[in-house]
This record gives C-alpha cells, structure tokens and sequence, in this order.
C-alpha cells in the first residue's frame, strides 16, 4: 500500500473515532470510535516495517480529521475567549491536530524500541494504551472508553475500576483482531476476559440505592451572553444591573418547591470580591446575594472572582475564580479557587515566561492557582466538593480531591460557562465526558452552566430532564443521594486496574508457556 493511501486510511480512522463522541447534530456510538482505532492501528500494522516518519505522518492523518470533526468549536473559542481573530484562530485551531493525541506519539516511540515486547500480546498492548491515555497530559482527555457510556447502566466496573477499564477492554478487543493468527497465539484469554466482562455487566447493572436522601435543589441558568458578560465584570452599570437582576428574579421566583440550595453557574457574580473582607463582615456581601438567601431561607452556592495576595501586577494572577458558598443568613462559608486552568484561555503553559507575555494578550485571564479543596455541607448534613469547568473532566483530579477529606462528599457539584463555545457540540461532549465522574465516585454530579446544558448526571448512567443551550430558566428537582461508603476507585484509583491487567498478562503468560507445543 503507498504511503498516501495509508494516510486517506487514517484520515477515516480519526473522522471514525470522533463520531463516536456526541454531536449536536448527528448521533454518535461508541461503535464507531472503535471501528476508528481499529483501522488506525490497521493501517499502521500495515507499514510495521516503514520508517517511524512514516507512522507519524499516518498519525498526523488521523488526529487532523479526529480534530476537524471532533473539536470543529476550538477557532471560534479562540475568538471569543482569546480575542484571535480570522485566521490566526483557524490556523491554532488546526495546528491544535498536532498536540491532540499526545499518548498516541509517545506510543509510537515506544513502539521503535520496545515494541516487540507489547506486540506479543493483546493484553500488553491494551494495557499499555490504557496507561498512556491516563497518564500523559492532554487538554481535552476524551478517551476511548469514555464512549462506553452508551451502554449505561450496564457499566458495573465503572466505580471498580473507571473509565480506565473500558478502555482497556476496547483496545483488547481491537488488539485481539489484529493479533496473531498462529494456533499457539491465539488470544483465548482477552477473549475470555471480554466475555466474563459482558456477562457481568449484564447480570449486574449499575442501580441507585433504595435507601436514597433527598435534597431539594435549584439551579438557575440565567443565558447570560458573552458581551453581556464582559461588559458587567467590567463594571458597566446597565450590564452589571441586567445580570444581577436576572440572576435574583429568577432565583426567587415564587413556587411550591422550597430549595435548601441555589445553584449558580461559573462567575455568575460579575465584580471582584475579597474572601477576607466577607469573612470579616458579612455587610459586605453583594446585596443580590443577601436577597436571595433571604427569600427562600436557602444556601447559594455560586461562581465569583476573589482577589488574589499574590497578584504580580494589574492583570497577571491578581484574582482566582471561585467558588462561593453562602449560608441562608448571607454570610460567606467555604470558597475554593479554580486549580486546574485552562491553558491559553485562563494562564499560558510557559512558567516563569508567563509575566513577560501578558501584555502580548490580555485577554487572557491569567488567574492565580488556587490550592485549597474545601468541602462544602449543607446544615452539616448534605457534603459536596466541586470543580470549575473542565476540572471535571479530569478522574485523578478529582479523586485527589476527595482524597483530601475522610469524610465522603455526597455529591459534585460542577459549574461552568460553556456560552464560549457557542451553539456548537461542546456542551454535549463536556457533559458527556464529565458523567463519568458520577460513575467513578458513586455520587451524583450538578452540572451548572450559564447558557445549557444544566441538570444532574447519576451514577447508574441516567439524568434528570435539562435546561438546554439557550434556555432562560429555572430547574428545581430533589437531588437524590446515596449516603453509601466511597467507591472502589475514588479509594485505589486506577491502581486497582494496573494489578487487574497485570494478573491478566500473567495469566496469559502461564498459559503461553504451558500450551506452547514441544520440541521434538
């Protein structure tokens, strides 16, 4: 097969594989994102013997359509969040195909110097790009086995094991399709594996409990634009005064349902705040924030902006965005302040470089790192953590969260702005990805957005009904909790998986060596 052959193969591979997360406009399967793998890994079987430049540029066809039709939303966040205009934001946005894939490069390395050793056995191979996928940094982690989710409930490994362990069991089977065809090789184990794995899936679904609490909640997605936005956090009177208003009359519209907790979405309270000075004096608490609590007698757990000590000028990391708890009488509880931020939207991934190229895009937020994780509780019954944005979308981020805490949280709340990404899939594939944190953790996730989709993702693999994209509205719903003990993997991590595939490559490996025929 020519080389450019090769590459119109993997052109089809990365298009495959996006397809099998969600699409605002089309439906999607995790059928297809393995269908997609599937032929990459073909293709590059077929040119085992070619240069490694070669398998890089069979790489680079599969991570630019997997890029074009998966992230088709990054140039026009680049201009509304970074202010790149046409077509320096096409231009990043494409040269974003580059850096996609990170593990799948590394892989590629490996597979020049020790790839004799992995290519021996399905189970090697499927562990290998497992770990790769969870260990080495990528900016938007969407994983071969987040696609699994389709088949909720019928996830049971999900709070054992992750997200982590389906993709394993993808890459067994794709591996196991490619692998040798020699009686001797023949991969019976991963084909056992995958058959006791469906069978346990099905026999043993993933359910709620019986013994549920419930906390009446109300979460309020106020659409609050992107111009609206910025010209209310730049103190614009007329902006300030139409958040603010839309933000309090729809938190205390009047209805039968009286809520313990309102939710509002990532900086929804437009001005600086000083965590030290409401702490101080509650006086200083924002009045929108005192007439909400006040209305219903309720908690209001809110995104905001907290002045930061550590600020190295006027806009470099002078402020964290937060997370604010504020009790029914209005004074301020716990707060915590985004620690995971997004590069080249809210920091630069350069260090120390950072300070000298804030005034090359001020744009940029450039936000402080925050390092406190609180747990928030709700009349020291109901206990949450949270995450800022796509935090969530990060297992190991979380886990170490929750780690922080003896105690169990009872559930995640997640509030974002997503209005940055327009009326395009992002939303469907941040929600989607995020879902398998309420998985993982056995916990329910709050997913709080500005502009949609706001509503709550549960462990069994449902959802409560939603606003959607562009709704002006209010949801209230009991949120239903499991006061259950932790789950296997916010406990181990992904340690669980490593010591379940490596019995696996053990097994296989004794049997190997006792089916391998005699030397007459």
């Amino acid at each position: 097969m020519s080389l450019m052959k090769g590459f119109a193969f993997t052109l089809l591979a990365g298009t495959l594989y996006a397809f099998g997360f969600p699409r605002k406009e089309l439906s999607h399967s995790f059928l297809l994102s393995h269908m997609g793998m599937f032929l990459y890994f073909y293709t590059l079987n077929l040119f085992k013997q070619s240069k490694t430049s070669h398998k890089f540029f069979l790489l680079l066809g599969f991570s630019l359509t997997y890029n074009m039709f998966g992230y088709y939303w990054i140039p026009e966040t680049l201009k509304e969040f970074g202010g790149l205009q046409f077509p320096v934001n096409y231009l990043l946005g494409t040269l974003f195909s580059l850096i996609i894939v990170p593990h799948l490069i590394i892989a590629l390395f490996i597979d020049k110097y020790a790839g004799k050793y992995f290519n021996q056995s399905p189970l090697r191979s499927a562990m290998l790009f497992t770990l790769l996928e969870y260990f080495v940094p990528q900016q938007f982690p969407a994983h071969l086995g987040h696609t699994w989710l389709d088949l909720a409930p019928y996830l049971a490994f999900s709070p054992i094991m992750g997200a982590p362990f389906y993709s394993f069991l993808g890459y067994v089977i794709i591996f196991s399709l490619l692998g040798p065809k020699e009686k001797s090789k023949k991969p019976l184990i991963p084909a056992i594996f995958v058959v006791i794995t469906f069978i346990v899936s099905v026999l043993f679904p993933l359910k709620l409990s019986k013994n549920l609490k419930t906390l009446p909640i109300r979460m309020v997605q106020a659409n609050i634009g992107n111009l609206l936005k910025v010209e209310a956090e730049k103190g614009i009177y007329a902006a300030d005064d139409e958040v603010r208003n839309r933000y309090k009359n729809l938190s205390i519209e009047k209805s039968p349902f009286k809520p313990r907790l309102i939710v509002w979405p990532e900086t929804a309270l437009p001005n600086l705040l000083s965590t030290k000075v409401l702490l101080n004096n509650s006086k200083n608490t924002p009045e929108v924030v005192k007439e909400v609590t006040a209305a219903h007698k309720s908690y209001l757990f809110t995104g905001g902006y907290d002045t930061a000590d550590n600020g190295n000028g006027p806009f470099f990391e002078t402020q964290y965005n937060t997370a604010f708890l504020f009790n029914p009488d209005g004074k301020l509880g716990e707060h915590y302040h985004k620690s995971k931020l997004i590069p080249f939207g809210e920091s630069l991934p350069f260090g120390p470089l950072n300070s000298y190229l804030v005034d090359l895009n001020p744009n940029i937020a450039f936000f402080a790192k925050g390092n406190h994780f609180p747990l928030f509780n709700i009349d020291d019954e109901f206990y949450f953590s949270t995450a800022i944005c796509y935090e969530v979308l990060f297992s190991s981020f979380i886990r170490d969260y929750l780690k922080k805490h003896k105690r169990k949280a009872d559930f995640i709340i997640n509030i974002t702005n997503d209005s940055w990404y327009g009326d395009t899939a992002e939303p469907f594939q941040h929600k989607f990805l995020s879902h398998w944190r309420a998985l993982e953790f056995n916990m329910p996730l709050v997913r709080m957005t500005n502009t949609g989709i706001t509503n709550v993702l549960y462990q069994d693999g449902s959802e409560s009904k939603a606003l959607m994209h562009g709704e002006q509205k209010v949801l209230d719903l009991e949120l239903k909790i499991d006061k259950g003990p932790k789950s296997f993997f916010q406990e181990f991590g992904i340690l669980g998986f490593i010591i379940f595939s490596l019995f696996l490559i053990l097994l296989e490996t004794f049997f190997y060596k006792v089916m391998k025929p005699k030397e007459s």
